[in-house]
């Protein structure tokens, strides 16, 4: 007995295109909706992988980076300025003196010091201010200013030589007792009034120095907003304790006043003014 075997009945090529084209309609079309829908969600994913892209990686590199020594005022620290001059810092206080603006770190403002031949500046880094401090200035508590005082190169101790072994291997020969030393005290007190008073008695009155360049460094009592030299002239005229005063002809500068001759004493800094003594 023989078995026909029958395969499938072959397509019309036509029809065979019409399907491909209704299944790439299908296709086309699903992918079209498709987008409408989950694009918003996609976009979502990517702005959030991102986010996580972006965080991962700060972290890393904040975790690999070198960390960063803090700068900033270290109590008792040591630093050498320039050869044969080492200043040492306290924090958060100064010492009433001149002020000098613009000066660009405390390395400068010890230099400036250096050149005035003073021992103790301040420095506030976020004003840039030097206060090259006065003679008769007061310590003054201030939040972030540098306090530097100039360190003998043969006084700075290191920590192994803090004690002395030989302490109490002698006794000193010159050792005076309280009572001595305030005799002592009181003696050399009475010496040097006599020796003011003896100054004070010759004294002699010198010439006014006149029109030298910079502004005078000590006694500055007063800061007015003038232009013009002579202006500045009458001011200091006005004022019985005026004794010196810096200005310029520049238009809206300012007119210092100081309560003490300047002797020829300026600084390098404000080039532009000239001092003046009362009597110019």
């Amino acid at each position: 007995m023989t078995v026909l075997r029958y395969g499938p009945a072959p397509l019309h090529p036509y029809l065979r295109i019409i399907l491909l084209v209704a299944v790439a309609n299908c296709v086309l079309t699903l992918l079209f909706y498709s987008q409408l829908v989950l694009y918003p969600l996609f976009i979502s994913s990517e702005l959030s992988f991102l986010n996580v892209k972006s965080t991962t990686r700060n972290f890393l590199e904040s975790f690999l980076r070198k960390p960063e020594i803090p700068r900033g005022c270290v109590e008792g620290y040591q630093e050498v300025i320039s050869p044969g001059h080492i200043v040492e810092f306290k924090c958060n206080r100064y010492r009433q003196g001149t002020t000098y603006e613009d000066v660009s770190s405390h390395n400068d403002c010890a230099a400036l010091c250096e050149s005035l031949a003073i021992d103790i500046c301040s420095y506030h880094p976020p004003t840039k201010r030097c206060v090259v401090s006065s003679l008769y200035g007061n310590d003054i508590p201030r939040q972030g200013v540098y306090y530097m005082i100039k360190v003998d190169a043969g006084n700075i101790q290191h920590e192994e030589s803090e004690e002395d072994p030989f302490e109490d291997a002698f006794e000193d020969p010159f050792y005076e007792s309280l009572t001595e030393e305030r005799d002592n005290c009181l003696y050399r007190e009475v010496e040097l009034r006599a020796e003011l008073d003896r100054c004070r008695s010759e004294i002699v009155m010198s010439s006014p120095l006149c029109g030298v360049q910079g502004i005078a460094l000590h006694g500055r009592i007063d800061m007015i907003k003038v232009s013009g030299v002579e202006t500045c002239k009458s001011i200091c005229l006005a004022n019985p304790l005026c004794q010196a005063y810096s200005a310029s002809d520049d238009p809206g500068d300012w007119c210092y006043i100081f309560d003490r001759p300047h002797g020829g004493l300026t600084t390098s800094y404000y080039r532009h003014l000239h001092t003046y003594d009362r009597d110019c």
